[in-house]
């Protein structure tokens, strides 16, 4: 009786803080070995607290260290445990520490005693971290669950930095954020719009430290808040934003549309507005009759209203597009729109129309005469469609691509004057286009000479015919020649003579001129020492005219 009043006094002692069943809410994994952010490290064995009870962990023996550390202090509150020992007096030992690694305060718990996956109520201040290991020298005790409850001390709350918060960008559906000053302890930031929660995003979550909200209303004006929460889940003061979205935008269309088509593809390229609202072009594509489409607006943008007939294509943020899933022989009407931030313009509609496949090309194509005088063709491309024989340019016949060979009769030959075959061959696809018809000697057939032959002899006929032609023009030009010359000497002795002639002329006047010169100074002399005689011509008497007969 002593002994067991002994040992209800001692459990008293150890236990004055306890109550069990406080809140029955709270079960394993409920507490801070679960939620993430409290443990730094945890050394229990894992099946201690792996939420499942029918698995026990190892024999923890005495004094052992099999410690839970904390991040930061806290306030323990409760615990739920469920463990058994070598013998049911052994008692598990529960130590507390705080930062300093001294003793708070430390439990006995004998199994026998012990509520088992009850919650137990506790108040111990100030934890760092917590032990838990047998209570007697050689023996040892098992865990099957245990989870321990509380709250960061108040002596080490740390609050998160509010964040700073401008606008980025305001637009008529969605507005960007630019966040900073995003400290380390900041785990998530929830955002607020006109009073209610539409978000909690990670601060890596941010593209480029923008945050976009989406969804809204144009011409509208909205209260943000923004929120820090710590990994603590201590939360910051808010940082207000009041903002008002811009009106819808004018989206413009696209310009300078361009579309090419050929019998396997339409390739479709255009501008971008100037305005700059683009986000992507959408291209959306119909099958039309070649009666919908008027020769004279062939190729030529539109400006329509949306239209139901249409089947999204492709977008792109691009300025081009190559369709590659026409058919040949088909006419097709693209749309095309610019799209901006949500917002679609009516589009641009240009129509387009493939042509025929063209005929396979001939390869491979030989052709050869036999011993027996048939003519055998041959070719290696096309593998389908058909291929058409022409003997003297009349069709002869039409076989099968897939044939690859076909022989004519020597009977059926025909050559030319020269010896050469008359024999074309033409491809036809399965569309009916034709190829041109390629004659026999257009295919492998070897020519007789080489470039160096065909250059000697050019350059030996160009010699002989120029020979010719220097003598013909010998002969055009050489009395013309002759004349030229005759008519330059004859110009010449003429010119020599007048130059003779004034010669001559300048001659005469040099002298008369001396001989007047000798009278005048003879007239002197005269003068000077006798009368001048007169002159005989002046001493006769003039003759009068006589009178004309009646």
């Amino acid at each position: 009786m002593i002994k067991i009043l002994t040992l209800t006094i001692l459990l008293s002692a150890f236990l004055p803080f306890m109550e069990i069943g406080a809140n029955e809410n709270l079960w394993y994994g409920d507490g801070i070995l679960h939620d993430g952010t409290s443990v730094k490290r945890n050394d229990f064995p894992i099946e201690a607290y792996d939420l499942d009870l029918d698995t026990i962990s190892p024999r923890i023996g005495y004094q052992v260290e099999n410690k839970v550390e904390f991040n930061y202090l806290m306030d323990i509150t409760g615990f739920i445990m469920n463990f058994s020992a070598t013998y049911s007096h052994i008692n598990i030992e529960v130590l507390y520490y705080n930062e300093q690694e001294e003793t708070v305060e430390s439990m006995r718990l004998q199994p026998n005693r012990f509520d088992h996956d009850m919650y137990h109520e506790v108040d111990i201040k100030n934890v760092l971290s917590i032990n838990i290991a047998s209570a007697q020298s050689g023996q040892s005790v098992r865990i099957r669950e245990v989870d321990f409850f509380g709250v960061p001390s108040s002596n080490n709350i740390t609050l998160p930095s509010a964040v700073n918060v401008d606008i980025h960008r305001a637009g008529h559906n969605e507005i960007d954020f630019n966040i900073s000053n995003i400290d380390d302890i900041t785990e998530r930031i929830k955002v607020y719009q006109n009073g209610s929660l539409v978000d909690d995003i990670a601060p890596d979550e941010l593209n480029q430290g923008i945050y976009t909200a989406r969804g809204l209303a144009p011409e509208t004006n909205y209260d943000f808040n923004f929120v820090s929460v710590s990994t603590e889940g201590y939360e910051s003061g808010d940082a207000n934003v009041n903002v008002t979205t811009a009106p819808i935008p004018e989206i413009e269309e696209i310009v300078n549309v361009e579309v090419e088509a050929s019998h396997d593809r339409v390739d479709l390229s255009w501008s971008m507005p100037s305005s700059g609202y683009v986000d992507h072009v959408n291209i959306y594509r119909r099958t039309t009759t070649e009666q919908e489409i008027s020769m004279l607006d062939f190729l030529k943008p539109m400006i329509v209203n949306a239209s139901e007939d249409f089947a999204p294509l492709f977008e792109t943020n691009g300025t081009y597009f190559n369709d590659l899933s026409v058919e040949e022989n088909s006419s097709y009407e693209y749309k095309l729109t610019t799209e901006y931030a949500g917002v679609e313009s009516q589009g641009v509609i240009v129509q387009a129309t493939t042509g025929l496949m063209p005929a396979p090309d001939l390869d491979g194509d030989d052709y050869e005469e036999l011993p027996n005088g048939d003519y055998l063709v041959t070719w290696q491309q096309p593998e389908t469609g058909q291929v058409r024989i022409l003997v003297d340019g009349r069709e002869y016949v039409t076989v099968p691509a897939s044939d690859h060979a076909f022989t004519i009769p020597a009977a059926d030959m025909r050559y030319s004057s020269l010896g050469r075959p008359l024999v074309s061959i033409q491809t036809i696809g399965e569309n009916g286009e034709e190829s041109p018809p390629i004659d026999s000697d257009q295919g492998n057939a070897e020519v007789p000479f080489t470039v160096v032959d065909l250059v000697t002899t050019t350059n030996g006929l160009l010699m002989l015919i120029g020979s010719f032609v220097l003598l013909g023009l010998a002969f055009i030009f050489a009395p013309k020649v002759v004349q030229l010359i005759r008519r330059s000497i004859k110009n010449r002795s003429s010119a020599d003579r007048e130059g003779q002639a004034q010669a001559n002329f300048s001659v005469r006047e040099e002298k008369a001129q001396a001989r007047a010169m000798r009278q005048v100074e003879r007239s002197h002399s005269i003068g000077s020492g006798r009368a001048p005689r007169e002159g005989r011509i002046g001493s006769r008497q003039r003759r009068e005219p006589r009178q004309g007969r009646v």
